[in-house]
């Protein structure tokens, strides 16, 4: 695995705080020309590890489309945890576990994928569209990602996203009565 320095607070421009945020990095369809697209999987409730062992659509489909696949975990899971043991004991810690948080992580990994070229994987991960994946949680993050970032991400694919499942715009019901019928 990999892990690299992200913001604890992207959105604060005087906080030098910084954690250690995972990913992993699957190349084996890699094709290394220029438009090959980068996969890229939204991590949510758990280890990037236990996402990363049942993927087989993404896999299957990254070796259709040559794909690299890159996989980050969400902070506060796993072993990205901001501030350790601690990091969801108490609300002065808490307090960066969002969305908004994630998604910024999310862009500041593809971007430093997409931009080094001194690295052992050298530039060769530069112009090439990113494709998001992700279920339930994971799926919503993936929609979120592409309609806040289309610059960086060029395409989502979110599976049993409730997109719609928030207070007041669905009732919360909505869903058992449909399976009830």
């Amino acid at each position: 695995f990999c892990s690299r320095l992200s913001q604890l607070d992207h959105f604060n421009f005087v906080s030098p705080q910084t954690f250690r945020l995972k990913y992993l990095i699957n190349d084996t369809f890699w094709a290394q020309e220029e438009g090959a697209p980068i996969f890229f999987y939204c991590g949510n409730e758990g280890t990037i590890e236990s996402f990363a062992d049942n993927l087989g659509f993404i896999y299957e489909s990254a070796e259709k489309f040559q794909a690299l696949v890159l996989l980050v975990e969400h902070r506060y899971y796993g072993e990205s945890l901001p501030f350790g043991a601690a990091s969801l004991s108490h609300p002065n810690t808490s307090g960066y576990l969002s969305v908004e948080q994630a998604l910024a992580d999310f862009v500041d990994v593809i971007q430093f994928i997409q931009d080094q070229s001194e690295t052992k994987l050298g530039s060769k991960y530069r112009r090439h569209p990113v494709i998001a994946f992700g279920g339930s949680y994971g799926g919503m993050l993936a929609f979120y990602l592409r309609m806040k970032y289309p610059h960086m991400v060029q395409g989502a694919l979110a599976s049993s996203a409730p997109l719609f499942q928030m207070n007041g715009m669905a009732p919360c019901d909505i869903f058992y009565k449909a399976v009830t019928k």
